[in-house]
């Protein structure tokens, strides 16, 4: 099986967590397709869905491995924590639009962010 998957906060390149991915191929950056809004509670982001601000950014993987994509889940205590569901995101060369695995929370704590971009967030 594939999957791609888009990772949007601490499994991006340069973050924390992108280890998790293993050996996923990275495919290039993305945005999503339909407008959501990140909140952040002590550096971390949490996605929802249900409201409409911003293309969040991010970047798409293909993952090959099963376990790869199970210790992602674990990672985000799926489907506890964040739900994994498939969403549109359209990809930055190119202009591609495809159907990828996103993590979305399933409550949002913390604040709303004012941009889609975790990486223009951790900066400030």
């Amino acid at each position: 099986m594939v999957w791609d998957v888009f990772v949007y906060g601490t499994l991006r390149r340069g973050f924390c967590n992108h280890g998790w991915l293993g050996g996923a191929e990275f495919c290039g950056t993305a945005r999503t397709v339909d407008a959501c809004c990140l909140y952040l509670e002590a550096g971390i982001p949490y996605l929802a869905a249900d409201e409409a601000r911003y293309p969040v950014v991010g970047e798409v993987y293909r993952v090959t491995d099963a376990r790869t994509l199970a210790g992602l889940d674990d990672l985000e205590e799926h489907p506890h924590v964040y739900e994994r569901r498939q969403t549109a995101v359209v990809m930055d060369a190119g202009g591609e639009t495809r159907t990828a695995w996103v993590y979305f929370a399933r409550r949002t704590p913390g604040v709303a962010a004012a941009t889609g971009d975790f990486a223009a967030l951790s900066r400030t």
